[in-house]
């Protein structure tokens, strides 16, 4: 059974000056709290494949490095199978999400991404991560 993200999430902020431009990436803000992480992200869209390190985790989205930039343009509109490895995860987690920020540097650049359909066990893995951190945040 697949769920929608949260309800909480932050919506995109729409600039009049890149509104028409439908595919631009805009800026956007999680409203879920952000815990480090340490782990192998593959983000894989048909051909096309991204891979990188997650930098952090939330309940709605990740953030991610990545070495080199593609050679393709990557747009919001655009879903990708995204495939998270990490000894932070009590298990590998799978779900479907999209890049909606990208901040490039040198060769490579920080991708946000934000999940838009996540299944229960992935979901419950989340929760788990996110618990535990808070946790040792308080610690």
């Amino acid at each position: 059974m697949i769920k929608s993200s949260s309800p909480r999430m932050a919506m995109p902020s729409i600039d009049p000056a890149s509104s028409s431009q439908p595919n631009s990436l805009r800026n956007n803000q999680r409203a879920a709290d952000r815990y480090r992480a340490k782990g192998s992200v593959i983000l894989k869209n048909g051909d096309k494949i991204l891979q990188g390190h997650i930098y952090d985790l939330s309940m709605n989205g990740l953030s991610m490095m990545v070495e080199v930039m593609p050679s393709f343009k990557i747009s919001s509109a655009t879903h990708w199978l995204c495939h998270i490895n990490s000894k932070d995860l009590p298990c590998p987690v799978e779900f479907i999400a999209r890049v909606v920020r990208q901040r490039k540097w040198n060769n490579g650049a920080e991708l946000g991404c934000q999940i838009v359909l996540i299944d229960h066990k992935p979901l419950r893995a989340l929760s788990a991560f996110r618990t535990l951190s808070k946790l040792r945040k308080r610690n």
